[in-house]
């Protein structure tokens, strides 16, 4: 388990990398994490959050820290995630608005990891 600050914005790129289609096990882990994720009335209007003409969704910069919150994931959910960014990295389509989200969850290891780091630190 691994508790991530994420935003709005987080969200949006979280659920946008998520498989689409995949086994059923897959399909349960990506279920479950846009639960988790999922965008509240509130944190669209602090945004202004809105569908855009050409497709895509737009969105108020300003507020985003107001929209942080931590979240637990568990291992499978950030092992997903990870995976699903290794992926965009080496066919080369990561987007900008993606960066922050990609980098904060590109090192984010999971509790069992940071216990044996403690470990072999001591």
């Amino acid at each position: 388990m691994s508790i991530v600050k994420i935003n709005t914005i987080d969200k949006i790129t979280i659920s946008n990398i998520l498989p689409q289609v995949d086994s059923i096990l897959v399909q349960i882990i990506s279920r479950d994490i846009s639960r988790k994720i999922e965008i509240s009335d509130k944190d669209r209007e602090t945004i202004n959050l809105k569908p855009a003409l050409e497709g895509g969704v737009t969105w108020n910069k300003d507020n985003i820290e107001k929209t942080e919150v931590e979240i637990e994931f568990t291992n499978s959910e950030i092992h997903m995630i990870q995976e699903q960014i290794s992926k965009l990295d080496k066919s080369k389509n990561i987007k900008l608005y993606q960066l922050d989200t990609v980098l904060k969850f590109q090192d984010v290891k999971n509790q069992d990891e940071k216990k044996d780091d403690k470990k072999a630190n001591s």
